[in-house]
């Protein structure tokens, strides 16, 4: 719950009980719509707060996935890189040789 829920809360719950208080009709009245305008207040509080967590739980989704999708990226960038180099050409010809095989340009 966030603190603007929680004040709006309040402000209800001092409205409804100075509504019990009142002796006059009107000022009653005016207790009574405060308060439920300080519960309409706090409910769009509480949604905006459901709002807000849920935004932030898709950004986090959201930046997993991208990183992931990065990652992914990079290694396949690595080993491509790994596999197209001469040096990497180079390797594979003496990892051949070493076996027996014959490397052969």
């Amino acid at each position: 719950m966030s603190q603007a829920s929680d004040f709006y809360d309040a402000r209800a719950d001092d409205a409804e009980a100075a509504a019990e208080r009142a002796e006059l009709d009107n000022v009653r009245d005016r207790e009574l719509r405060s308060a439920a305008v300080f519960r309409m207040l706090a409910d769009n509080a509480r949604k905006i707060d459901v709002g807000r967590a849920k935004a932030e739980v898709a950004r986090q989704e959201r930046r997993a996935a991208e990183a992931e999708e990065a990652a992914h990226a990079r290694r396949q960038a690595e080993g491509e890189a790994a596999t197209s180099s001469p040096w990497a050409i180079a390797r594979m010809g003496a990892q051949d040789r070493s076996r027996g095989g014959r490397y052969e340009e």
